[in-house]
């Protein structure tokens, strides 16, 4: 019994002891951050809408140096029937022989109709159609469209760049039933 009062007693000077100190020792809190600025939802989507505006430039000069400017250096392609291009230098290879490949060939008309741009931090989505109309040095214009799915990321300066993109020929997006609101 006596041992069990020792040991009542000890624990009641420990935990008043603490309780002392802990009020002379409590930290205190650091005051608080100001929020972070709420992200500018409008100025992401303008500054997307730009560069999408030079995208289309480029790609109807079919310009590698402009097209590679507006590209992360991380970018990724994973076009139809092909390997990975990974990287600037991979990329600038790729595009380089599609300009060849085009060499003899009029690039009449580049649209991008998105169906949804996403802006989610540092990073945005878009989906919807690409159409390319070419024109040939013999034979008649043709129109090839693709449904494209663009991985966009904004670069320490602000800037937004193009990091991956991936797509597949298309006939042009058809709604189906019961689609509406998706």
């Amino acid at each position: 019994m006596r041992n069990a009062l020792l040991f009542l007693a000890l624990i009641w000077i420990v935990a008043a002891a603490t309780a002392q100190g802990g009020s002379q020792t409590r930290r205190q809190r650091p005051p608080a951050r100001p929020a972070p600025s709420a992200p500018n939802i409008e100025q992401d989507k303008k500054d997307i809408g730009e560069l999408q505006r030079r995208d289309i430039d480029a790609s109807i000069a079919l310009d590698v140096d402009k097209l590679l400017e507006l590209r992360s250096d991380d970018v990724v392609y994973l076009p139809p029937q092909h390997a990975p291009v990974i990287g600037k230098e991979a990329l600038r290879k790729y595009l380089t022989g599609v300009q060849e490949q085009f060499a003899n060939t009029d690039i009449v008309g580049y649209d991008q109709t998105w169906q949804e741009v996403q802006v989610v931090g540092d990073f945005a989505y878009q989906w919807g159609l690409t159409q390319t109309r070419i024109k040939p040095a013999v034979g008649n214009e043709t129109t090839h469209t693709s449904n494209t799915l663009r991985i966009l990321k904004r670069q320490p300066d602000g800037i937004w760049k193009i990091t991956r993109v991936i797509w597949n020929e298309s006939a042009p997006l058809k709604p189906q039933a019961g689609a509406e609101g998706r």
